[in-house]
């Protein structure tokens, strides 16, 4: 879920539940939310029904997340959780992609670039660390210690 625009491709109820500030806020006081972020002026967030209906029937569930939403996914789910971060290969790489996607405009970037730090240095707290460089390998890597997992 979160309060920033839907970009061109998105889909409401598909990429994210795309809701205004005071319906977010809503969410959070109803402790309907799993994890919540307001992170380069908007608010992200997982809901917790939809999340615990999917592991309640035993699905494995991908989440793409900041590293503090990161955290408390593993707090609500301890022995479920699998926390990998990745890690671009450089701050260069990072900025030519997020410039690239052309859904946000420079200064937004800045923003994102100036919180990098800060996301790194909490790295070593994940389970994995995979570089993202070439997108099939990335893939490989994720797959294989997901597959890993639940095989364990």
């Amino acid at each position: 879920m979160t309060t920033r625009p839907k970009r061109p491709n998105e889909v409401d109820g598909q990429d994210y539940w795309f809701v205004d500030e005071a319906q977010f806020k809503a969410k959070i006081a109803a402790g309907a939310l799993i994890e919540f972020e307001q992170v380069h002026g908007h608010y992200y967030g997982t809901p917790k029904a939809p999340l615990e209906k999917m592991l309640d029937a035993g699905q494995i569930v991908l989440m793409d997340i900041d590293v503090y939403g990161a955290f408390s996914i593993r707090k609500f789910f301890p022995h479920q959780s699998l926390l990998i971060f990745l890690k671009p290969p450089d701050l260069e790489v990072l900025k030519k992609r997020l410039l690239g996607r052309n859904t946000e405009k420079p200064e937004l970037v800045e923003i994102r670039l100036r919180r990098v730090a800060a996301e790194m240095a909490l790295a070593e707290k994940f389970d994995h660390v995979v570089v993202n460089d070439e997108i099939e390998s990335t893939v490989a890597q994720i797959r294989g210690l997901m597959q890993a997992r639940v095989q364990a």
